[in-house]
């Protein structure tokens, strides 16, 4: 969304004054946010000449955008493939509110001894995510030296209802928000839900069991459970998920301890009695 604005922003900047040097320095920025967006959540890694299809850009032109772009931190080259950068990921958690005490440094703050506990009792990769329109906003990834891959990351944005972080969010969530979702659905894999009476279906069940699941839905041979934190003051603010290997992990068998987390997590922050001058904690799913 940053990057797009950013992309109308300049593209208004052009007609000021018709200068030649703003427009070619406009279009440049135009070619760099073109490489920043083509990365996506099921995509992390792409190399020269996909990059180069996704932009419309010639190879050595898009290799000299890139190598430009790593030099800011904003992109990382591995081999002959290419990722985002930790600058990125850095201006993302400042952008969600790391860095300030506000409510969303609240609520990673309050939640951080509740993950480790998860993380300690599990040994799986623990999340802590919140909704942002149709997506799933990654504020907390814990994981340990047998991690599973799993396609999240700090910062990193991925469709709702391909997650179980997602539907245990969206099943909490207004009608507003379940018609963006069932008109805008992305399947990144063969699992994962796409038509509309799907959608509610499944979340109506997670409503009645108060616990989602992911069955390879955002990846191949990933699974992961997920549950509902709860406010008196906001009702649902976000949720945390435990995620593993579909042949090591049955998130089921960790249900009981997903959904005390997101309990803890919700009466943690009922005690904190945020000041409402301050504004509440979060209200993902009311937006």
């Amino acid at each position: 969304m940053t990057l797009e604005v950013l992309q109308t922003a300049t593209g208004h900047e052009t007609t000021i004054g018709g200068s030649h040097r703003d427009a070619g320095t406009t279009n440049t920025v135009n070619r760099a946010i073109a490489l920043l967006n083509s990365f996506e959540p099921e995509d992390p890694r792409l190399n020269l000449t996909q990059l180069a299809e996704r932009t419309g850009l010639s190879k050595s032109t898009a290799l000299r955008m890139l190598n430009t772009l790593r030099g800011a931190g904003l992109v990382a080259r591995s081999g002959n493939t290419y990722t985002l950068g930790e600058r990125l990921v850095m201006l993302a958690a400042i952008a969600s509110g790391a860095g300030e005490s506000g409510p969303t440094e609240q609520l990673r703050e309050t939640a951080m001894p509740f993950l480790q506990d998860l993380f300690a009792t599990t040994g799986q990769t623990v999340h802590l995510a919140v909704l942002e329109g149709t997506d799933v906003l990654y504020l907390e990834k814990l994981f340990g030296h047998r991690r599973t891959k799993t396609p999240s990351r700090v910062g990193a944005r991925c469709p709702a209802i391909s997650t179980a972080v997602g539907k245990a969010i969206l099943a909490h969530s207004s009608g507003v928000v379940l018609d963006n979702v069932t008109r805008n659905l992305r399947p990144i894999t063969a699992y994962t839900l796409a038509s509309p009476p799907a959608v509610i279906h499944a979340l109506r069940r997670v409503q009645n069991e108060g616990f989602a699941l992911d069955n390879q839905e955002a990846a191949i041979g990933l699974t992961c459970g997920a549950a509902p934190i709860l406010t008196r003051r906001d009702g649902c603010v976000a949720a945390v998920s435990v995620a593993g290997s579909l042949t090591d992990f049955d998130p089921r068998r960790a249900a009981p301890a997903i959904r005390r987390t997101a309990v803890n997590i919700g009466l943690a922050l009922d005690a904190a009695q945020v000041d409402p001058s301050q504004g509440s904690i979060i209200k993902a799913c009311s937006a």
